[in-house]
């Protein structure tokens, strides 16, 4: 039987008659389902007869090396018939399971385009903050979780004769701890701004940026929203200082879990100030005096913790770091998801039970928050559409052909469709 086998570089397009197919097996159970995939395949493609284990096959054949610990294909260009002779039957092709599935086409996302990787990512987490909820009794936050973003549709776009993969349509459950939904907000946000900073930047020419850290210590998470609450009082008070330098602002809240439990709330703040700011006697603010002001506006007896840096003028790539630090996720995706395997049993219920009081406590309170000037630019409505914020933005489709991915939870990875073009 012949097959016509497309192996990235290793194989050219050729025609070759199966000898024999080697299946080296490994001890790693993760791979067991591919192993049942790659012998059922073979069985279909190739006969039973042809099907060989290496355990069957002491002699006559090359091993691949330890390091691939999965698979060889043997082939023959000629035909010949296979011998038990080491010297003659040597593989044509060799095949890792990490290419085998260009051979019988089933294809992941990350592989075809290296830049979506984090949809892997993003979603395998976002699973195991569906099962802590469902484990904390939040069905309806797991359902929501559960269904979002599980298809993907692209177009393939070209830009510079490069060739992308730009989405299309997906259904996003849009909750606040939903590890996709929130990374694809941060993209919209930090897109929202690029798209805005030429025009910021013409009407403000010489005014540079300051990103600011601004802290409190650190709460039980039963207080957490009381202690918010005080913070953006406190932030109140400090814009409304004469000394406060900002002509406009962008603040972030992020909430991080600290090592005993405690949850850890701070502000990530973007401020455009004048360049006097640096040059007139008496506005320039030093580090200690911006620690004193906000420990006043907090109105507490110890010194809160607070960073500040100058963004370099005329760095945009400075300053799009800075942004995006910003703008990126709220809560750390690390701090959400419970990963049962590393943990025991009273570990995991502490973990669900954190982010179940996190949810409540952050129920209805703002991420981002805009003031000053950037008001004329920029809205602060959370964003609506999170499909459109790749950086190829104006490209046309090359064709109006759709290519289907859906989330495969056995192996963690966004699978093509069989019927999706290629």
């Amino acid at each position: 039987m012949y097959r016509r086998l497309h192996v990235a570089s290793k194989l050219k397009s050729v025609e070759v008659k199966p000898v024999a197919v080697l299946i080296r097996r490994s001890s790693t159970d993760s791979f067991e389902l591919q192993y049942k995939k790659f012998e059922d395949e073979c069985i279909k493609n190739f006969g039973v007869d042809d099907l060989w284990h290496d355990t069957s096959i002491s002699r006559g054949v090359h091993l691949l090396p330890s390091t691939f610990k999965i698979l060889a294909i043997v082939f023959s260009a000629s035909g010949t018939s296979f011998e038990n002779d080491s010297t003659r039957c040597k593989p044509i092709v060799s095949i890792p399971i990490a290419e085998f599935t260009s051979v019988f086409e089933e294809k992941a996302l990350s592989d075809l385009s290296p830049k979506d990787k984090p949809w892997d990512k993003h979603r395998a987490e976002a699973d195991l903050i569906r099962n802590s909820y469902l484990r904390s009794g939040y069905e309806r936050y797991a359902e929501r979780i559960d269904r979002c973003s599980t298809l993907l549709e692209f177009a393939r776009v070209t830009d510079d004769q490069q060739f992308f993969y730009k989405l299309r349509s997906a259904h996003f459950c849009r909750h606040r701890h939903c590890t996709v939904c929130q990374w694809r907000r941060s993209l919209m946000w930090t897109a929202r701004f690029l798209g805005e900073m030429p025009n910021i930047q013409r009407d403000y020419p010489t005014h540079r940026f300051i990103f600011l850290t601004l802290t409190i210590k650190n709460c039980l998470i039963t207080d957490l929203r009381e202690t918010i609450i005080l913070m953006n009082k406190a932030w109140k008070r400090l814009t409304e200082l004469k000394a406060f330098p900002a002509e406009g602002f962008v603040k972030s809240l992020e909430v991080t879990r600290a090592a005993d439990g405690l949850a850890h709330p701070h502000f990530h703040i973007l401020m455009m100030v004048p360049n006097r700011y640096f040059s007139k006697p008496g506005g320039y603010l030093s580090h200690a005096r911006w620690l004193e002001l906000w420990r006043k506006c907090l109105r507490i007896n110890y010194e809160p913790t607070v960073h500040v840096k100058a963004v370099k003028p005329k760095s945009d790539s400075d300053l799009v770091g800075i942004l995006k630090e910003v703008l990126k996720y709220s809560i750390k995706p690390s701090d959400l998801t419970v990963d049962t395997k590393n943990l025991t049993p009273t570990q995991i219920q502490d973990r669900d039970v954190w982010l179940a009081e996190l949810t409540k406590q952050l129920h209805k309170t703002r991420a981002i928050s805009l003031g000053g000037v950037f008001r004329k630019y920029l809205s602060e409505d959370e964003p609506e559409d999170l499909i459109n914020v790749d950086e190829v933005v104006d490209s046309e489709p090359v064709t109006d052909e759709r290519f289907l991915f859906d989330w495969r939870r056995d192996v963690k990875r966004y699978m093509q469709r069989k019927n999706s073009q290629d």
